[in-house]
């Protein structure tokens, strides 16, 4: 499937916490990226669980998109690199949403 975990050193998650601009004020947002991996490419991979009961893939990735750019933003801030793929783990039903850039 689109997710490699073989043998891939898990990164531990990590509470983020970044600044965006208002249209005149600093507004903070504040998470817990749930997973963050490098794959065999050494690229990173960001998943977040969901416990939504609707399932459905493009309203989910329409509900969450938002949530997981800024997370794939901050962990650039952070690490100085980009997120090179984005997944929604969908835990009503197992199933696993690609999020496109």
């Amino acid at each position: 499937g689109p997710i490699r975990t073989s043998v891939v050193p898990a990164t531990p998650a990590r509470s983020i916490s970044t600044g965006v601009k208002g249209d005149d004020e600093q507004v903070f947002i504040q998470g817990i990226i749930d997973v963050l991996f490098r794959d065999e490419d050494g690229g990173l991979i960001l998943l977040d669980y969901k416990t939504d009961r609707d399932t459905n893939h493009k309203r989910a990735a329409e509900r969450h998109r938002k949530q997981i750019e800024v997370y794939a933003e901050a962990v650039e801030d952070i690490l100085g690199e980009p997120v090179a793929e984005c997944y929604l783990c969908m835990l009503q039903d197992g199933s696993v949403i690609p999020l496109k850039k």
